[in-house]
């Protein structure tokens, strides 16, 4: 009886033994089954996430495009500012080959001439340029001008028309020149700009040439006096080319099918947003802009023209991470604004600097003068 009972008793145990296997083969499958649920809702949601937060934004790529040209643009700018400061450091010097080399008498008339040619508009002073920039009883009634010689009245002396009204000044005095490289990559245009940029700046900031006679009678101390008040200027007009420089045009691309990828070509293509359609945008935005928008015409449209179109606020309706991109590329510009604000004032600080030791400079030789007297009763 014992046996045949725990015969059965050891089948029975392999039984369940069999049939709990398998039922906890079934909970196992209902666990991989739930891991494998979430781990696809897990890649779902990711995929649901990359796509929200990497899909590009057309604004932010605005920015992206837009500063393309400018690193370029700002260093074509700083080799125009040296070049500038060395045309008027040899202005001031009297260098060969420049107006100034026979010193006041052959500078002022190269000047007179220059402005009775270019610049005189005879209409100012109630009409009484007439005679100096024509002969005298001429029939002006029967002159008439040309476009471009009116545009070129009195740049010379207008500050504000020839330098500080144009977003970009057709400037790039790195190019080769006429009679230096091939004739088509000289501009006219950028020439007359370029001589109407420095005869502005030699009327505000050497009027009057050095007298060459100090040179030729070996006057040292003459020369060393004049040594200092060109090295004076040159640090004045070095503002002047500063701004000059960050109002220089873009480099032109020599290839038209690469202009297109320029930063400049991007910010025309924000700015025809401002314009309804079937207008003459693209003259009008470079009337205002230029051909090759410069360092300074680029920096007005990222940190402020760009934000007076209502497109930008709406396209702010955006995923929160191209918010957040555009917040930190509105940032980088603001850290370039403080940059150049920066620049500016390490040029003013410069300036007052020299004022100031140039406004103690009598102190300063009666204070010498004491000294030697002070010296010399001592011995």
């Amino acid at each position: 009886m014992a046996d045949n009972y725990a015969q059965a008793l050891v089948e029975m145990g392999r039984q369940l033994t069999s049939v709990m296997i398998q039922q906890m083969q079934i909970v196992g499958s209902f666990f991989d089954a739930d891991e494998q649920l979430d781990t696809q809702r897990d890649i779902q949601l990711f995929t649901l996430r990359a796509h929200k937060d990497y899909h590009p934004s057309e604004q932010l790529c605005a920015y992206g495009s837009g500063i393309r040209s400018i690193a370029n643009t700002e260093e074509r700018g700083r080799m125009n500012q040296r070049a500038f400061n060395a045309v008027l450091i040899e202005q001031y010097s009297g260098k060969e080959n420049t107006s100034t080399q026979d010193g006041m008498n052959q500078d002022m008339q190269s000047r007179l001439d220059k402005f009775k040619n270019t610049y005189c508009n005879p209409m100012d002073n109630n009409g009484t340029l007439w005679e100096m920039c024509f002969k005298k009883g001429e029939d002006y009634t029967a002159i008439k001008f040309e476009p471009e010689q009116l545009e070129r009245f009195n740049k010379d002396i207008d500050y504000h028309l020839t330098f500080t009204e144009p977003l970009t000044l057709n400037v790039d005095l790195t190019n080769a020149g006429p009679g230096i490289g091939p004739d088509d990559a000289y501009n006219k245009a950028e020439l007359k700009t370029e001589e109407d940029l420095i005869a502005l700046a030699r009327n505000l900031y050497w009027s009057r040439a050095m007298d060459v006679s100090s040179l030729k009678n070996f006057d040292e101390q003459a020369y060393l006096k004049s040594r200092s008040i060109m090295a004076r200027t040159a640090l004045a007009h070095n503002s002047f080319a500063s701004i000059m420089a960050i109002k220089s045009k873009a480099p032109p691309k020599t290839d038209p099918a690469e202009e297109i990828k320029t930063g400049g070509a991007h910010l025309k293509a924000v700015l025809r947003d401002f314009f309804p359609p079937g207008s003459d945008a693209e003259a009008q935005i470079e009337e205002r802009y230029g051909k090759n928008p410069s360092y300074f015409a680029q920096m007005e449209i990222l940190s402020k023209t760009i934000y007076q179109h209502p497109k930008f606020y709406t396209n702010l309706y955006d995923k929160p991470a191209n918010v957040d991109r555009i917040n930190a590329a509105m940032s980088a510009i603001r850290l370039m604004q403080l940059r150049d604000r920066f620049d500016s004032q390490t040029r003013r600080e410069m300036l007052m600097a020299a004022l100031m030791e140039d406004s103690l400079f009598p102190e300063e030789s009666r204070v010498y003068s004491m000294i030697q007297k002070i010296n010399a009763g001592r011995q």
